[in-house]
Order: structure tokens, then C-alpha cells, then sequence
């Protein structure tokens, strides 16, 4: 069994070589996005790289399966968010309809909550919620809203990829993990990403897609469950690390279905797609909410694990400049795609 440096160094190398052998297939046989009006980008790029995060994930869990560290059970627990990134998979290949990715996003993720909630009351602030029968629907509306909007924040380049692995290595500072088959799957989702990383940012050499995106996100919601269920973290925890894209992907959809726009169509009027068409870069912005994740919400995340009674006002301080800078930039209104 490979210590966690090994694994580590082993699934940043796999990633790194196997992102650019599927990258090379992808051009051969054309999987590619194509750019359009709302697009960030200005040539055809290899889609749906996310896949090989996905699939070292699977072959670790695997990996762990044969050598019996792990039972089928866990085995089972720890593939659920494939089964989300399988559904992004089909719809990168087949576009899915609306209805019907719902559906399949909603069946997997109800699979995810009923495994990892154990039901036990969930502190709110000032409320606590006793009633299974409110806990579950609460978890699963969270999660679909999680997976879709962490998918709309994929947008340019490495900001999806940075934005997990901002949001574990600082979960884990914060909360640690003990030496468990969890705390290795994070570390090769960790690393797996970063290999990715290494073509997709600073330039977009190959994309995500709904394949990475919703995996990645739904690994982030099967982590804040585990941790949740244990009650080793509350959900502001979780909530306030991933303030940046909540804020944003969340404002933005308010003031297009205020203002009468068709909500459920694509567009590029995010604040994050405003920023990257002003400063005509994706790497700045990548930086900019990388420095506001490590200078402003960290430290916020880290009062909210210590002082546990005040969690709700300081996800009110860490939320509030951020909704702010969203609506001055204009997020979600007509005629934000061009501004």
C-alpha cells in the first residue's frame, strides 16, 4: 500500500500524462467544445478532460476494493459521486434535456443523502431541525443547486479546478481527517486535479466539461456530508469556504428571474465572466478569487469552527461583500453578457 506522499506524487503524474493522451484523442476525434457568443473562449478546445479525474478516483477506489482495506460497502459509498459525474458525462455527449438530467441528478444525489445523513438535528443558527422528513428534501435541494451552480462557474479557465482544491486542502486544515480510506480519496481527488490543472490553466489546452465539474462539486458535497454526519464540521463551515461561487452563481440567477430573463438558458453575465471580459484575463481572475479565498474566507471559516455559537453572522460577514461586489459589477442583468 503507497504511503500518502506516494500516492500523492503517483496521482499527480497519472493525471499530468493521462489529461494530455485523452486530449490527443479528443482532437483526433473532435470532442470538442465549440466557442459561441457566451463563450470565454475563441477556438475549439478538447472537452470533457474531466473524466480522467474521475477515472483515477474509480481505479483508487478500486485499487483499495482488491486490497481489502476497504468492504464493499464503503466501496459502494465512496463511487457516489461518479454516479453524478457519469450523468455530466452523458449529458457533455448526448445534451440531455433539461427534465431529464434533473431527474438523474436528483436520484443520484437522494442516493448520496440517504447514505451519508444520519439524521441527527441540524443546527441552523438560532433554529435546529429535528424532522427527517425536512432534513433529507433540505439536503438534496442544497446539493442539486451545489452541483448546478459550481457547473455554471466553470467558465474560464482553472477556476473550477482551484476552487476544490481551495475548498479541501482548507477543510482539511480545518477539520482534519484521520488516516482513513476518505482522507486518500481526497488526497488523490486533490491531485488528480492539480494534474488536470497543469493543462487547463493558465490556458484552456483542454476543458472540464459537465463530466469534471459535477463530479468534482458532488466529491465536495460527499465530503461536507461525511464530516457533517460525523459532526466533526457544521454546514457553515462548507458554506462559508465556498462563499465565492454560492455568492456569485446565486446572485446572478435571482436578478435574471427578477428581471424576466431566460433563466435556464446559457449566458456569460456571472460576475467572475464580467471580470474576465473587462480584465481580458482568466488568470487574474483565477488569482483574484484565489487571494479573497485564503485572505478573507479562510479566516472566517476558521472563527466559525471555534466559535461555534456565532457561525450565522459571520456567514453573513463572509456572503455580504461578496453579494456586493457581484451587483456592482453588474451580475445577472440584461445585457451582462457583453458587459
Amino acid at each position: 500500500m503507497l504511503n500518502n506522499t506516494q500516492l500523492l506524487l503517483v496521482s499527480l503524474l497519472a493525471a499530468i500524462v493521462l489529461t494530455g493522451t485523452y486530449r490527443l484523442l479528443a482532437l483526433r476525434y473532435a470532442w470538442l467544445a465549440q466557442p459561441d457568443s457566451r463563450s470565454a473562449h475563441h477556438r475549439a478546445t478538447p472537452r470533457s478532460g474531466g473524466i480522467v479525474i474521475l477515472l483515477l478516483a474509480a481505479l483508487f477506489i478500486g485499487y483499495q476494493l482488491v486490497a481489502d482495506t476497504i468492504s464493499y460497502w464503503q466501496c459502494l459509498l465512496l463511487l457516489l459521486p461518479a454516479l453524478i459525474g457519469l450523468v455530466g458525462l452523458a449529458d457533455d455527449a448526448l445534451s440531455l434535456s433539461p427534465g431529464l438530467r434533473f431527474v438523474l441528478y436528483g436520484l443520484s444525489i437522494g442516493l448520496m443523502v440517504w447514505a451519508f445523513v444520519p439524521l441527527a438535528p441540524l443546527t441552523l443558527g438560532p433554529f435546529t431541525i429535528h424532522a427527517s422528513f425536512l432534513l433529507v428534501p433540505l439536503y438534496i435541494l442544497a446539493i442539486c443547486w451545489w452541483v448546478n451552480l459550481f457547473n455554471f462557474m466553470d467558465g474560464i479557465n482553472g477556476i473550477a479546478g482551484a476552487q476544490f482544491l481551495f475548498v479541501v486542502i482548507a477543510a482539511l486544515l480545518l477539520q482534519p481527517l484521520e488516516n482513513s480510506p476518505q482522507l486518500r480519496l481526497l488526497l488523490v481527488l486533490c491531485a488528480a486535479t492539480a494534474g488536470f490543472l497543469c493543462w487547463n490553466f493558465p490556458r484552456g489546452r483542454v476543458f472540464l466539461g459537465d463530466a469534471g465539474s459535477t463530479f468534482l462539486a458532488a466529491s465536495l458535497a460527499w465530503s461536507a456530508l461525511h464530516t457533517i454526519g460525523q459532526g466533526s464540521a457544521s454546514p457553515w463551515l462548507w458554506l462559508i469556504l465556498s462563499a465565492c461561487f454560492v455568492a456569485d452563481a446565486s446572485y446572478t440567477l435571482v436578478v435574471r428571474m427578477i428581471s424576466g430573463q431566460p433563466w435556464t438558458r446559457p449566458h456569460a453575465s456571472h460576475g467572475y465572466q464580467i471580470l474576465a471580459r473587462r480584465w481580458s484575463s482568466h488568470p487574474r481572475v483565477v488569482l483574484v478569487v484565489g487571494l479573497v479565498n485564503i485572505l478573507w474566507l479562510l479566516p472566517l471559516a476558521w472563527l466559525a469552527n471555534h466559535y461555534r455559537g456565532y457561525e450565522l453572522a459571520l456567514s453573513v460577514v463572509a456572503y455580504a461583500p461578496l453579494i456586493a461586489i457581484v451587483a456592482y459589477l453588474g451580475a445577472g442583468r440584461p445585457g451582462g453578457d457583453q458587459a
